[in-house]
């Protein structure tokens, strides 16, 4: 047994010791349910959870401990036992299905979220299930979808996040190649990749001034101009294909910052 664990123990037996009023207060439940009670509201969390999963186990229809259950692994960050406990029954109390709900946008499984928000056993209000299918939407990064819903509902936790999303500014993968084809290294300067900017500029440059330096020199049979010049064109046709991909990573990242910010509000509610 681990010292944490231990110490949870001690306290545990000083305070059942120094509690001589721990069931009066609670006269009207029976013995075990006051005792995970007050588990509960001494915030031993781990130790009430086991005392709810014995009440269920006597009690397997009594909701409230389920939910008390729940409120415990919540408490104690035990995600996947919360999914276990609910994925394994019918979820007939509203409560319960906000809660799995709840569970399974912060686990990321927007696509099995949506399928059941559209199923026939849906006890949450619409409104409810508008919500759950925008922060869906905003976790997969769908922001057309998940502007459209933002418009016609009032999520004031989501303002200013909704408000990065429409003004946010993307960089155009093709104009980047084509500039990088024009001037090299321009591209990825246009897709802020300044350092792998320069590096491909100055490569470029350096092999095309040794070839020509070379043919200059000894002619179209230069073997020295045609290597260099094979090497100015590899590093410039690559130099356009990293430029678009610099494009394309400033997008995705400018997506997960918004993705992770999107994420952060979500979160703060379970």
């Amino acid at each position: 047994m681990n010292l944490s664990k231990l110490s949870k123990y001690v306290l545990l037996l000083v305070i059942v010791l120094n509690s001589s009023t721990l069931f009066t207060q609670e006269s009207d439940n029976e013995p075990d349910e006051a005792f995970a009670a007050f588990l509960y509201r001494s915030a031993l969390y781990d130790f009430a959870a086991e005392e709810y999963e014995r009440l269920l186990f006597s009690h397997p229809n009594d909701l409230k401990y389920l939910k008390k259950l729940i409120d415990c692994y919540k408490k104690t960050n035990q995600r996947s036992l919360i999914e276990d406990r609910l994925s394994l029954i019918k979820l007939t109390d509203p409560d319960l299905q906000h809660e799995y709900f709840d569970l399974l946008l912060i686990e990321g499984k927007t696509q099995t979220l949506r399928q059941q928000l559209s199923g026939q056993d849906m006890l949450l209000p619409q409104k409810d299930v508008d919500l759950f299918t925008f922060k869906s939407h905003l976790l997969d990064m769908d922001w057309e979808e998940a502007n459209r819903i933002y418009a016609s509902n009032s999520y004031p936790a989501y303002s200013t996040l909704m408000q990065n999303v429409s003004t946010r500014k993307f960089k155009s993968p093709a104009m980047a190649g084509i500039m990088s084809g024009i001037i090299p290294g321009l591209g990825r300067v246009y897709a802020k990749d300044y350092i792998d900017g320069l590096i491909s500029a100055v490569f470029i440059a350096a092999s095309s001034v040794q070839s020509y330096r070379r043919f200059k020199a000894q002619g179209i049979n230069s073997a020295g101009g045609w290597i260099y010049g094979g090497v100015a064109l590899g590093f410039y046709v690559s130099n356009i294909y990293g430029s678009v991909q610099s494009a394309k990573y400033y997008n995705q990242k400018k997506n997960e910052e918004l993705r992770k910010e999107a994420y952060r509000i979500l979160s703060a509610d379970f």
